[in-house]
């Protein structure tokens, strides 16, 4: 071992076992093409979440915050600009401004009204002010704030009526021009001339951009509801295809090998001569046991394909179904004691409660008679609760330790484990909640609260 290099023991890098493991490895590793799709699903994931944010923070800034800001900055300026530049006073100034502005937001909800008001102050404010050398009859401000109103009725889809707007508009001015062209004389009609062209240039393209981009989000809102609805389609499509996956499974394999166990227990009798009774009542008990099973899965595979005529319109077991529940585990050779309030009784519980109550006792007995053969089981159903909306149903399945030791085979029959988690689910569906857990005397306990009235409690439906 002297002088020898430690790593002579490693094996070599082109050793069969080596390649072999380079080899898998280049299996595993995904392809260029596998590579390049996942990079364009990836590309055009980001794109629609890119979209996404900036039509939402588009929404957010339209219809209500750019409206109002602008009518804010417009009523700022436009008062102190009519009063001074066109000698209008001061507190009409205001009042005129104030309404031609309001017009902008009030365009998002109620057009109609914005457009009254629009164009009732494209008259009044000429008619009050004085011309000069200042843009006349269409200020800056109300150049601005009627073309502002028509773009927000087109981006709205209202193309017509800011059409409508935008031709009464220019009526309207002109109209006023002609009926104080004896106060302004020829430089206040020259003047007018110019103004009128530079509103009605401005305002028709605000008008044709605006109805444009308007139907453009329209058209972008109504494909995104239809790429939701078909999405929305493909999800309950995937899902019924898995329930009916399901359905299939239960039908090809559970529900055949119970029809087997049914026959068997059922001709058992016949094919097996010198059975004394109990034997007897044993295999018909076995066969009862299976046929219910066998209706049940009948029912569930009704509502898994969604089938109307072939679901079971017989009614759901209840509290009254809980004494034949121990009968059956009487017959398995479990010592059963049922015990129920004589309140409980009188009262009227809801099939949904009755139900679930009648699940977790046949559960629990189910788990004993697996677990803990010829145990002693006291089951009690009790009515807790003074108040009609605080009232519960209390369930208790305590059994004690089996009389003899457990076999394997019985502790392997229920090797899933799910029993307990579907207790607490359906009693949570209804607002209730379950607890188990062993006992000190070697037993095993199972208590349950449902509450009477779920639906007035707003839980369960």
């Amino acid at each position: 071992m002297a002088g020898r290099s430690p790593f002579a023991t490693l094996p070599r890098r082109r050793s069969p076992a080596a390649r072999a493991a380079r080899a898998r490895e280049r299996a595993l590793r995904p392809s260029t093409s596998e590579r390049l799709h996942d990079w364009r699903e990836a590309r055009t994931v980001n794109r629609e979440l890119l979209r996404a944010r900036r039509e939402a923070f588009l929404a957010t800034l339209f219809p209500w915050p750019v409206p109002i800001g602008l009518a804010i900055v417009l009523l700022c300026v436009g008062v102190p600009l009519t009063a001074e530049l066109y000698a209008v006073p001061l507190a009409l100034s205001f009042v005129l401004t104030t309404l031609q502005v309001v017009a902008i937001p009030l365009a998002v909800r109620r057009p109609t009204l914005a457009v009254v008001l629009v164009l009732s102050t494209s008259v009044l404010l000429p008619v009050v002010s004085q011309p000069g050398e200042w843009p006349w009859p269409w200020s800056v401000t109300s150049l601005l704030a009627s073309c502002a109103v028509i773009a927000v009725l087109g981006l709205r889809g209202f193309g017509r009526l800011g059409l409508f707007t935008w031709w009464s508009s220019i009526l309207l001015s002109i109209g006023v021009a002609e009926f104080m062209s004896p106060v302004v004389g020829s430089s206040g009609a020259a003047s007018h001339g110019a103004d009128l062209v530079v509103y009605s240039s401005n305002s028709a393209l605000v008008l044709v951009l605006s109805v444009a981009v308007g139907a453009r989000i329209t058209t972008r809102m109504q494909l995104a509801q239809y790429r939701r609805a078909s999405e929305l389609e493909a999800s309950r499509r995937v899902v019924v295809e898995e329930r009916n996956r399901i359905a299939r499974e239960l039908h090809d394999v559970v529900a055949h090998s119970m029809s087997v166990v049914q026959v068997q227990a059922t001709t058992a009798t016949y094919r097996i001569p010198g059975l004394d009774a109990t034997v007897r009542a044993e295999f018909d008990d076995i066969a009862a046991q299976a046929r219910t099973a066998l209706q049940e899965m009948r029912t569930l595979l009704g509502v898994l394909r969604e089938e109307a005529g072939a679901v079971d319109l017989a009614p759901q077991p209840g509290l009254e179904g809980v004494e034949e529940l121990a009968s059956g585990a009487r017959r398995a050779g479990c010592v059963v004691d049922v015990g129920v309030d004589e309140a409980l009784r009188r009262s009227s519980v809801p099939s949904s409660v009755g139900l679930v109550v009648h699940r977790i006792v046949q559960e629990a007995l189910a788990n004993v008679v697996r677990h803990a053969p010829g145990a002693h089981v006291d089951v009690r159903l009790v009515l807790t609760g003074d108040e009609p909306d605080d009232q519960r149903v209390g369930v208790s399945v305590r059994n004690g330790a089996p009389p003899g030791p457990v076999g394997d085979t019985v502790g392997r029959l229920d090797g899933g484990g799910h029993g307990l988690v579907g207790m607490r689910e359906r009693a949570v569906l209804l607002g209730g909640s379950v607890t188990s857990g062993p006992t000190d005397d070697g037993g095993f306990s199972v208590q349950a609260e449902v509450p009477l009235q779920p639906h007035e409690r707003g839980v369960g439906q």
